[in-house]
């Protein structure tokens, strides 16, 4: 029979969450990994199960006619192709990829419950150049992080990153640490850099328009 041998589990996990950041490259398993065995996973019976009725083994069972296969999905409007180029260009921005079918399909989804649409002239403005990809969202994307956050553009961004953190095969990449090394005060550096020449382009460009329609719409 294996013998048993039994260790403290708090005192390793506190060691593991001290040494964890240093070393995670050589550790064969994290202090997260031990919660597990420190916490119950399994969901405790609700209570509507015991209002259910039972079914007894030896009861007759019943033979269902089985369902004819459900019609094929109409094919999507314009408005979901629309939706459909818009998210891939999201996607290709923030994350370098072409989304799956599966993260398209949640984009349209939540978009046609919450539109998430213009609010004045400016802000329809700016989706149309984000339409554009490449350094037309670049730059819309820049003007209204740091000059016009009320834009709905932002809104559109924060969607589409959500879904990409939280299925696959995204969120690998996105959550995955960053290697660490002498050169990545300067990479920081860089991208600071590109930033700031970024937003300071876009304010040229994008700032004359926003007065502009401002006072049209006034």
């Amino acid at each position: 029979s294996p013998r048993i041998v039994r260790l403290p589990l708090g005192f390793f996990r506190a060691i593991l969450g001290f040494v964890e950041k240093p070393l995670l490259p050589l550790l064969p398993l994290t202090a997260g990994q031990l919660a597990t065995f420190a916490n119950d996973g399994l969901a405790e019976p609700h209570a509507a199960h015991a209002r259910l009725p039972r079914i007894e083994r030896d009861a007759p069972r019943k033979f269902v006619e089985p369902a004819d296969p459900p019609p094929l999905p109409p094919k999507p409007p314009s408005s979901d192709k629309e939706l459909s180029r818009e998210f891939s260009k999201h996607a290709r921005y923030i994350a370098g990829v072409e989304p799956t079918v599966y993260q398209v399909d949640r984009y349209i989804e939540f978009r046609r419950d919450t539109p998430l649409a213009a609010r004045n002239r400016f802000d329809a403005f700016l989706l149309r150049i984000s339409r554009l990809g490449g350094i037309g969202l670049a730059l819309s994307d820049a003007y209204s992080g740091l000059l016009y956050r009320r834009a709905v553009l932002r809104a559109r961004l924060v969607l589409a990153l959500a879904i990409l953190e939280v299925s696959a095969p995204t969120y690998a990449k996105l959550d995955a640490p960053e290697a660490r090394g002498r050169w990545s005060l300067l990479v920081l550096a860089f991208r600071g850099t590109m930033t700031g020449i970024s937003v300071l382009i876009a304010a040229i460009l994008l700032l004359p328009t926003q007065i502009l329609l401002s006072r049209r719409t006034d």
